[in-house]
């Protein structure tokens, strides 16, 4: 859509700027990251943010912010709907978006990248701007509609600069899928008694190599007395078991 590249960047105050330091060859300042290039001779270096490029000035400069958009299932008689988490990335760079999902353990469907960094266009034929970025409010992206609860705390310090300041944030609530998942009670697996079992069935592995070879065929030979009846005790040095 040529009307879209012919739109003019959106400029940003930003409430500090990126800190990083400037790698260096030769005790002089690396030209391909050094910014003082762009300044004209018969200016003072004063003035150089005057003349830094948009993609110089916003680097590094990311807006975070947590939502979650509802998926139906059918498929399953204990749940509806699921709530699925996102991290919503917006790059004041280029005005580009990027989405990633939380990954959650033995949740039956695919997780990750959502969206690939890229600039989205609205239906209004207009580029996704950081100020279409609300709390407490729902954006579209791709037919989802994704529900913004909370953000980090560089985003609130970038929309206070720009006079927007954001809403408080929301506590999110799970679904029933995710509050019977979490809530449900894992037994704890138990090595020695496992161990034990499996040595008592003639099974089991060896916990070390080395004492097996360094002890094979070494037995301790112990005398012992029950209720007056004489008992032989070995004790195998190899795997340390008794018979």
């Amino acid at each position: 859509n040529r009307d879209v590249n012919k739109q003019e960047p959106t400029k940003y105050p930003l409430p500090r700027q990126a800190t990083y330091e400037e790698p260096v060859v030769n005790n002089t300042p690396f030209l391909s990251t050094s910014h003082d290039h762009f300044n004209p001779k018969n200016v003072p270096r004063d003035s150089s943010k005057l003349y830094q490029p948009d993609w110089v000035y916003l680097d590094r400069h990311v807006l975070r912010f947590y939502g979650y958009f509802k998926e139906s299932v059918v498929e399953s008689n204990h749940e509806n709907s699921r709530n699925r988490k996102v991290k919503v990335l917006f790059y004041l760079e280029d005005n580009s978006v990027s989405i990633n999902e939380e990954k959650f353990e033995n949740s039956g469907i695919p997780q990750g990248k959502f969206l690939k960094r890229e600039k989205y266009v609205q239906e209004n034929g207009k580029f996704l701007t950081a100020y279409d970025f609300r709390l407490g409010q729902a954006i579209t992206l791709y037919g989802r509609s994704i529900y913004l609860y909370n953000c980090d705390d560089y985003t609130r310090e970038f929309y206070e600069k720009a006079g927007q300041p954001q809403g408080p944030s929301e506590p999110y609530e799970n679904d029933q899928w995710t509050s019977t998942v979490t809530n449900k009670w894992i037994p704890k697996k138990d090595a020695q008694m496992k161990e034990y079992l499996e040595k008592k069935l003639g099974g089991g592995k060896v916990n070390s190599e080395k004492q097996f070879l360094e002890n094979d065929r070494k037995v301790l030979k112990f005398f012992a007395r029950f209720e007056g009846a004489p008992f032989i005790v070995h004790y195998f040095l190899a795997d340390d078991t008794i018979e």
